[in-house]
């Protein structure tokens, strides 16, 4: 009898701490991911160039963001931003320094561990060469067709003395979690972020689509193989259960809780 009595307390401890390690597994995957949406610019552009079928004929309001995911004990950075007075005097930006608004989560330029590239456009990679300690993925046509066409002597300089770049072509696994996908509709080599959570399947669209209302159907009006751009909103709108993250739309602060003005949680 003895015995029995004590299997049964064995038992029922044992359920106990499975239960309880189920538990802490559980709250410590889902704390195990954060994604900011960070807004360092507004202004205006006009929608022959957001648009392929133009129906507005004016600018439209039109914001300049990246993402930060802090992952496990991992930093990354979707694009970059840009810091070129001239570039934000000739496009009206209302702008804020990107590096600022990373020290609201306490981050610097040292504490990123990895760099995503969506592609090569001045306001995406402006700033790739302040990040000493990432690692960098970018798509191999779309580096080429920078190194051959950018004047920028700085980052061709940077691109081509480092050692923690990593090329990619049709796509990248990065860490099991985030798939680095190359869809080639904005340019050459333009690619997306897909990850899930929750059950929820999250897209980082670079410029494939620059508002959600693209991704609703309504193709990119700069584009470099406009086929490939519509074969990627068709694939996001067969799938429903799918968060739409471009980096151009000022939605995300209406649809996400806000850290500020300026900063946005998604996750």
């Amino acid at each position: 009898m003895l015995k029995k009595k004590y299997k049964k307390i064995f038992y029922l401890l044992l359920l106990i701490f499975l239960f309880t390690f189920s538990v802490v597994l559980f709250f410590l995957n889902n704390k195990k991911i954060e994604v900011y949406g960070i807004k360092y610019g507004d202004s205006f552009y006009h929608s022959k160039n957001i648009y392929y079928e133009d129906k507005f004929g004016k600018p439209l309001p039109f914001s300049w963001m990246f993402y930060v995911i802090k992952y496990k004990n991992k930093i990354i950075l979707i694009d970059t931003g840009f810091n070129n007075e001239a570039l934000v005097e000739s496009l009206a930006i209302d702008y804020r320094d990107p590096f600022y608004l990373l020290s609201f989560l306490n981050i610097n330029s040292d504490k990123i561990t990895d760099l995503i590239l969506t592609h090569s456009h001045f306001d995406h990679i402006g700033n790739a060469d302040k990040f000493k300690n990432a690692k960098i993925y970018i798509q191999r046509e779309e580096l080429e067709h920078f190194k051959k066409n950018s004047k920028d002597k700085k980052l061709l300089n940077f691109f081509e003395n480092n050692d923690k770049l990593v090329l990619f072509d049709d796509y990248y696994n990065l860490y099991n979690f985030f798939e680095i996908k190359k869809i080639g509709g904005h340019t050459i080599g333009s690619s997306i972020v897909l990850f899930k959570h929750n059950n929820i399947e999250y897209v980082i669209t670079g410029d494939e689509c620059y508002l959600i209302d693209n991704c609703d159907g309504n193709p990119i009006g700069t584009y470099y193989n406009i086929k490939k751009n519509r074969d990627f909103i068709s694939w996001v709108k067969e799938n429903e259960n799918i968060r739409i993250l471009p980096l151009h739309d000022n939605k995300i602060f209406n649809i996400y809780p806000v850290v500020n003005n300026f900063i946005a949680k998604i996750i």
